[in-house]
């Protein structure tokens, strides 16, 4: 299941969190309405951020922190599990935000991430398709 929660706009994190706190409460109300099995449920998220356009700015300390609170208070125990989506961001920020998420003592069950192209669009533009860039591109991919 991917609900989506935009990150193109100048919203504040403090409206996103609202945003997604009745989203997800919705949405696990509905999926519990028509009998969904949820311990087989795999919620596919981006990060909960400010938007791309907000002056607003945290950490990624902070980021992961309010991702998992959010998270907490509105997932059920028996849920499949989450899966982050880059949702955009960038390459450098979505590996902090998945890092610190990580690093939460309330670890989200079955956390894990589904965002190869953020991860290897530096990868691809290093060897730009020329064999004579493999060794350059692949240095990039282990950094």
């Amino acid at each position: 299941v991917e609900p989506e929660i935009s990150f193109e706009g100048a919203h504040l994190m403090c409206e996103t969190e609202t945003v997604a706190l009745d989203l997800y409460a919705k949405l696990i109300d509905i999926l519990k309405e028509v009998g969904a099995y949820m311990p087989g449920i795999v919620l596919k998220l981006s990060f909960l951020s400010p938007g791309r356009m907000s002056m607003e700015t945290l950490t990624a300390a902070e980021v992961g922190r309010r991702n998992v609170e959010v998270l907490s208070s509105r997932l059920p125990q028996d849920i499949g599990g989450v899966m982050f989506l880059s949702g955009g961001h960038p390459q450098d920020e979505v590996l902090e935000y998945l890092g610190a998420v990580k690093r939460q003592p309330n670890k989200i069950r079955n956390l894990s991430f589904s965002f190869a192209r953020a991860i290897t669009n530096s990868v691809m533009k290093v060897w730009a398709g020329r064999p004579e860039n493999v060794d350059a591109a692949r240095a990039e991919l282990i950094k």
